[in-house]
């Protein structure tokens, strides 16, 4: 009788042991499968992004993608697709309609006031109106797949120019020959704005000017800029609108700011923190072309063309350049002797000198040269407190356009708001 117990026991433990090993290999499998799984759910995050980034850089680019494939990269085993796409409304199942109008075209818009807004701006304190862009990233090693899928909205530069404006600078400046610089109101286009469409108006007193000031959106409905002479002028240049050079309150032209309140760096001007342009800048000779630029250059040193064409943001600055270190006359409690005498400290200066077209804003230590047919939608500033006599041969023009420097500061800013976030293993 003990052998066959003996038999049926070790029948038993092997029964045992078989049931083991099979759990043991399937909670393996299933550790391997989810270890698998949440690599691949890894690898979507970073090609997310991976994908913000080149959506920034494509943006700076003046480029908008929408339903298209963005990047195709690989991270250790695995490959990675990252497809744009511009949110949109829709009234379906599982959808929301953000403006209540049932109309699935509209592009779903952002601002950080309120949250989504519709596909118009609504025009309230704060609201940016900046389109959502929707990104869908694929991983994949051939065996675990994962998708990602992330709601990015710009945070916008906002730049602070003291508006309106289309030539600025502190320096005492004599501007010859037959350029043509308008102060008056353009659409990105070149369109002057009628001013019988904007009402009431600004009006040409102090009070009014003032309220006029950092109003880079003064074009919208209710707002009205007054046509007015600018700039005591040799030669023939034909100046109208506001066109501020900042000296003393008995020279004959339009006095719009003060030595006290003018904005003397590029992040100043721009309204960010010191240091924020920093990963922007370069030598003169890392810009591609300037002949055909786009989004942010900032250029510190080397030797800039006379010809500039394209759109955004250049600025023409040597980071050593400290106007309240280097002008002892008019800030000698923050000047420093000899600073103004060392090489290094010395303005950047802009000669343009041929034909071309920018759209944008242009920031230089020291503009000393308007020659040739160079057209320019936007504003301009020199930063300089030197007395400059600007030769302005030619027949160009530098018109004053909020739109054209909305447009350039869009192109500046990176999307870092991210909206949503949803992961899943494919």
């Amino acid at each position: 009788m003990a052998l066959p117990l003996a038999l049926l026991l070790l029948i038993g433990l092997g029964l045992v042991a078989s049931a083991a090993v099979f759990l043991s290999n399937t909670d393996q499998q299933v550790s391997t499968s989810y270890g698998t799984g949440n690599r691949a759910v890894a690898a979507a995050e970073a090609a997310v992004d991976h994908g913000v980034a080149e959506l920034t850089r494509r943006a700076r680019a003046g480029q908008d993608p929408d339903s298209v494939q963005i990047l195709s990269d690989t991270l250790g085993t695995f490959t990675y697709t990252v497809m744009a796409y511009s949110k949109r409304e829709h009234a379906g199942a599982g959808g929301r309609d953000f403006n209540g109008d049932g109309d699935q075209v509209d592009v779903v818009r952002y601002d950080r006031s309120f949250g989504y807004a519709d596909a118009q701006a609504s025009g309230a304190a704060g609201d940016q109106g900046k389109p959502v862009k929707l990104l869908v990233a694929v991983a994949t090693d051939g065996r675990s797949q994962a998708e990602v899928r992330t709601e990015v909205a710009r945070d916008r530069l906002n730049p602070h120019l003291e508006s309106p404006l289309s030539l600025n600078s502190p320096s005492d400046a004599v501007l010859n020959g037959s350029f043509s610089v308008d102060g008056r109101l353009y659409t990105r286009n070149g369109v002057l704005v009628s001013s019988s469409s904007l009402t009431p108006a600004y009006g040409a007193t102090a009070a009014s000017k003032t309220a006029a000031k950092g109003d880079c959106n003064y074009w919208k409905p209710g707002v009205k800029i007054p046509v007015e002479g600018a700039l005591d002028l040799a030669g023939s240049m034909m100046s109208v609108g506001h066109t501020s050079f900042d000296h003393g309150t008995g020279e004959n032209y339009d006095a719009e700011d003060s030595l006290n309140t003018f904005k003397f760096t590029p992040e100043e001007v721009l309204g960010v923190e010191p240091g924020d342009l920093d990963a922007y800048r370069k030598d003169a000779s890392a810009v591609t072309d300037f002949r055909n630029l786009s989004g942010i250059n900032y250029v510190t040193s080397g030797s800039i063309p006379s010809q500039i064409s394209g759109s955004g943001i250049l600025i023409i600055h040597n980071p050593r350049y400290d106007v309240k270190k280097y002008d002892c006359t008019n800030f000698p409690s923050t000047c420093e002797p000899g600073y103004s005498n060392d090489a290094a400290n010395q303005p950047l200066t802009l000669r343009i000198n041929a034909n071309g077209n920018f759209n944008g804003i242009i920031i230089t230590d020291e503009l000393v040269r308007l020659n040739g047919n160079f057209a320019m939608l936007g504003g301009l500033i020199s930063l300089t407190t030197d007395q400059v006599n600007i030769p302005a041969n030619g027949s160009g023009s530098l018109k004053w356009s909020c739109e054209a420097v909305n447009d350039a500061a869009e192109q500046a800013s990176a999307y870092g708001i991210r909206l949503s976030w949803e992961h899943r293993v494919l």
